[in-house]
């Protein structure tokens, strides 16, 4: 009897519908979602909103999630795609398809076949055989991205990198089998090399540098303190701005003394009848817009003095959103 990959099949249908073409904004569709019908059973689901982008976006597993609140922290960022198709044949740059991209000459994309044709890696390609009434034949399936960035210069031009995230640097040369060994692994392995290779050289043959990131480029400390501020990218400053700014000054000047900002709030409901919970509103958009400048790998406490930045995180980002090839 032959094998029913009815099921497969639809999977694949699901991720050309939504992404051929891949739309921007509140319309884009992932390929995979962050659900658990259709996340890979080995990672953790997560949708967070993205006021930048106006919908939620899908993320699988910690790590990938971790990676989200890194980037989304860079002010230069205007647009993600996560769990972006890798086109199989030939297609348009991916800046093509948004209006910033209008009138640009932006070379295409050769598509995953080619690349891997050139590289010699076709063995390599993912493989599906597909039952239609009746009939069986094999199509090769695209790969899935991570993260493909959107991102402006100091002079306000546009150009893209890509993140591709693993749970641990071993990912990126062992396959994962949720513990169990391959049947082939030395073929396993040239073919996860492969995987990463030919999407690098995709991306890299129109200028688009990959970032090859794990679980140990990503503070714990950092990243749940960009998880906090990230839920007041959407939260509105109910004070006046003669207010704010007067509230952002008492907390810098008492971050510089060593005064928690529990305290300082406490001194603004005095004084100007400004609540704990306005202060609060305050210190985080302020921290995050980086007027306030404190030390993201220390835990951030309203109940406990500040720490000034020692380190600034812009410097690490700057880094992995550069044009330069890796």
């Amino acid at each position: 009897m032959a094998l029913d990959l009815r099921p497969l099949s639809a999977r694949l249908a699901k991720i050309r519908q939504r992404q051929c073409p891949p739309k921007f904004g509140a319309l884009y569709e992932a390929s995979i979602k962050a659900t658990r019908e259709e996340a890979p059973r080995t990672v953790r689901p997560t949708q967070v909103f993205y006021d930048l982008v106006g919908r939620n976006v899908h993320l699988l597993g910690g790590v990938e999630l971790k990676a989200f609140f890194y980037g989304a922290y860079f002010p230069y960022v205007w647009e993600l795609q996560e769990q972006r198709m890798l086109p199989c044949t030939p297609a348009v740059h991916p800046l093509s398809l948004h209006p910033r991209g209008v009138g640009r000459c932006l070379p295409a994309l050769s598509g995953t076949n080619a690349i891997a044709a050139a590289l010699g890696y076709e063995a390599f390609l993912p493989r599906v055989p597909v039952n239609d009434d009746g009939s069986s034949y094999v199509i090769i399936a695209p790969f899935i991205g991570d993260l493909l960035w959107f991102v402006e210069d100091d002079r306000g031009d546009p150009y893209l990198v890509n993140w591709n995230i693993k749970g641990n640097t071993k990912g990126f040369q062992e396959p994962f089998f949720a513990g169990r060994p391959a049947k082939n692994g030395k073929f396993a392995q040239e073919k996860v090399a492969a995987r990463h290779r030919i999407e690098h050289d995709l991306y890299w043959e129109v200028g688009i540098p990959t970032r090859m990131l794990s679980d140990k480029d990503f503070s714990d400390q950092i990243a749940a303190n960009l998880r906090v501020l990230h839920t007041y990218r959407v939260r509105p400053n109910t004070l006046r701005e003669r207010d704010i700014r007067l509230v952002e000054e008492a907390l810098l000047r008492d971050m510089q003394d060593g005064v928690a900002p529990l305290e300082t709030s406490a001194r603004m409901k005095i004084e100007r009848g400004i609540s704990t919970d306005q202060v609060r509103t305050v210190l985080h958009k302020a921290v995050l817009q980086r007027r306030i400048r404190v030390e993201l790998s220390e835990p951030i406490l309203f109940d406990q003095p500040l720490v000034p930045e020692c380190v600034d995180l812009l410097e690490k980002l700057s880094k992995w959103f550069s044009r330069e090839r890796e």
